[in-house]
């Protein structure tokens, strides 16, 4: 673990596992140095979402949601999300989701 932000994501992870929910974050989120994606195998979580904001081929930025989607990430792509005026929440948010209430502990 190399940074605050991976070491955040990964306690998040942990906790919210530990009730079945999924996890859901920014792009940048959950990604660390040249755009890598952070080890999916160190997110307990059944399902961890990555929302590709930043898409924008010619700014060289394209390919995030191919990696994310390769290293075992749910990938949803978001259009032009910087451009949107009144986004009331913060890039960095972490969304956490019921995956099965039934079953949490």
């Amino acid at each position: 673990m190399k940074d605050l932000k991976e070491y955040f994501v990964r306690r998040v992870a942990d906790v919210s596992s530990k009730y079945c929910l999924d996890l859901g974050a920014w792009e940048d989120g959950v990604l660390g140095v040249k755009d890598t994606p952070y080890d999916r195998s160190f997110l307990k979580n059944r399902n961890v979402y990555a929302y590709a904001w930043d898409n924008v081929w010619e700014w060289g930025q394209g390919d995030r949601a191919y990696k994310l989607a390769n290293a075992d990430y749910k990938v949803g792509l978001v259009f032009q999300i910087h451009r949107v005026v009144g986004v009331c929440f913060s890039r960095y948010n972490l969304i956490v989701k019921s995956n099965n209430p039934s079953k949490a502990d």
